[in-house]
């Protein structure tokens, strides 16, 4: 996966996204922006600050095939320029229709977006997906819907 630079300054999520971020502390939530899938990675302002350098971004799907809560993790890791590496999950429920319609939507996107947030956009990355990432999303799905 390739990280792209995106533009950043005064960059305002929609206020009911901001109001649902504020109830938490740290982690990771897929959503749909403008009808495109972006992550929002939510931190304290010292590791939003540290991610700002991002070098390498590695977006990893599994499928968890378990009888009491089926589900696709997503799993991200981020390595910075200093050497900081960190690891964030998120699970996709399949009882929703919301999300796995964001699944199936990340197959028709080229570049995710994905933004640092502490209490405002800090950093808008993109992450382009190449082939194979598709593929493999692909064959996951297909796991899913048999």
């Amino acid at each position: 996966m390739k990280i792209v630079q995106k533009e950043t300054s005064n960059y305002q999520l929609p206020s009911e996204l901001e109001i649902e971020l504020s109830i938490i502390d740290s982690g990771i939530i897929f959503t749909a922006i403008d009808d495109e899938v972006d992550i929002i990675l939510k931190d304290n302002p010292e590791m939003i600050s540290s991610l700002s350098e991002l070098v390498s971004v590695n977006l990893k799907f599994t499928y968890i095939d378990r009888p009491e809560f089926p589900a696709v993790n997503s799993e991200l890791r981020l390595k910075t320029a200093k050497g900081l590496s960190v690891k964030y999950d998120y699970f996709f429920n399949f009882e929703s229709e919301f999300e796995m319609n964001l699944l199936n939507e990340i197959m028709n996107q080229k570049v995710i977006s994905l933004f640092l947030f502490s209490d405002i956009v800090v950093k808008h990355f993109g992450i382009e997906f190449e082939e194979e990432d598709v593929h493999h999303l692909s064959g996951i799905l297909n796991e899913v819907n048999s």
